[in-house]
Formats: C-alpha cells, structure tokens, sequence
C-alpha cells in the first residue's frame, strides 16, 4: 500500500513540475518599453524621477495600476528615461508610466507624482515562435511635472 501510494504521489508531482515548466517556459510573452523626457514646470530637465511601468485594470469600477515587475529607472540629468518590463504574459493594450519623486529636495525641489496612461503598439517583431516582439507608446512621452507647494 505504501509503495503503491508513492509511486502515485510521484506521478503526480513529477507532471506538476514538467506542466508548470512547460507554463513558464512555452508561454506567449511579449517585452514592453516607455522612452521620454520629464521637465518642471519651467522647461528645465529633472533628474532622479523614479519611471515605473504598470497595467490598470477595473475591479468594482475603480481603476487599479498593477506594476509589470520591470527593472524601475531613475531619469538621468538631462530628465531622459528608458524603461523595460521584460517576458510579460499578459498583453494589456494600453500601458501606465508612473513617475514618482523619490529623492525630496534633491535635484530640483520635490515634485507630485504622476500618471500617463497611453494605447500600446507593436514597435519589433518577436524572436521566434512564443516571442510576441516589443511593446510600447507610439512616441516618446513628454512630461511636466509641478512641484510640491
């Protein structure tokens, strides 16, 4: 009965562990990115913007931003940033850039935070059969942000 009992046991987590790799490994993924520049209020770059990407989705008719679980990107002197959220499972069509102050004083004065919700569009096909290719805005985004009172 005993060895009985683990040879099934084993069968059905030995299935579990190849499916669940198949899931990861054989599954449509797309890669998605946001470029652009974030200014104050006067024109004047603004370094140090913490850029984060996010999907929304509605749950009980309240908007809600889930981040992509991207590599999170500072804007760098010149107020420029790229972002990338890598091997995505999900293919929303619309994507949330999320820019947040989070050095204070620093770099310039301390700034609200900020959401940009754009359309997505396909800029480069994918590298074979499960690669959906690159996602992102269809042009640079541009971002003005106003400070803190």
């Amino acid at each position: 009965m005993r060895k009985t009992l683990l040879k099934f046991l084993t069968a059905v987590l030995g299935f579990n562990l190849v499916s669940s790799c198949f899931y990861l490994y054989a599954s449509p993924h797309a890669d998605y990115e946001a470029k652009g520049r974030v200014t104050d209020e006067d024109g004047n770059p603004v370094s140090g913007i913490m850029v984060d990407l996010a999907t929304k989705y509605s749950e009980g008719g309240v908007a809600v931003g889930e981040p992509m679980g991207n590599d999170r990107e500072a804007t760098a002197d010149d107020g420029t940033f790229h972002v990338k959220a890598a091997d995505q499972y999900a293919f929303p069509d619309s994507l949330t850039v999320l820019f947040t102050d989070v050095d204070g004083v620093a770099n310039g004065g301390e700034f609200l935070s900020k959401e940009v919700t754009l359309p997505v569009v396909k800029k480069k096909d994918g590298q074979g059969a499960w690669d959906e290719g690159l996602y992102g805005p269809p042009e640079d985004i541009e971002v003005t942000l106003k400070r803190k009172e």
